[in-house]
Parts: structure tokens; sequence; C-alpha cells
């Protein structure tokens, strides 16, 4: 039940987040228009334990890359 929340990007609407798997595919887009939290899950299905990279397009144009370890209990 955990997720994956960006604390103060609810202050920057329009903002892009994206989040891709080991091989450069997409697994999120979102365009904020509020407060960002994101459960790990493509299409309502989880999405197996790894490494991610994100991209944020922040509103202000700032552009922030970075990666987060997804890990499901299965």
């Amino acid at each position: 039940n955990d997720t994956w929340k960006i604390d103060g990007l609810e202050n920057y609407p329009n903002s892009e987040v994206s989040v891709y798997d080991n091989q450069g595919k997409r697994v999120l887009l979102k365009i904020t228009s509020g407060a960002f939290e994101w459960d790990g899950k493509l299409n309502s299905r989880i999405l197996p334990t790894g490494n991610y990279w994100y991209n944020i397009k922040v509103s202000d144009g700032r552009i922030l890359n970075g990666y987060l370890l997804l890990k499901n209990r299965n």
C-alpha cells in the first residue's frame, strides 16, 4: 500500500512526471493538477520489482531526473 509522493508538486500545476523501466519503456505519464501520487502500477497491474527512472518537467522550467527502486511484495 505504499506510494511514491512528490511533496510540493501541487504548487506547480501542469508539471509532467514520466517514469521509465530498465528497457526505456514509459510506464507512467502524468500531467499534474494537484498532489502527485503513484502506486507503482501500469494499467492496474503491479510492475515488477526493480529500478525505474523518472523525468519531471516542472511547470517553472526545471527538469529533474533520477531513479527509484520499486519493491513489490509478491
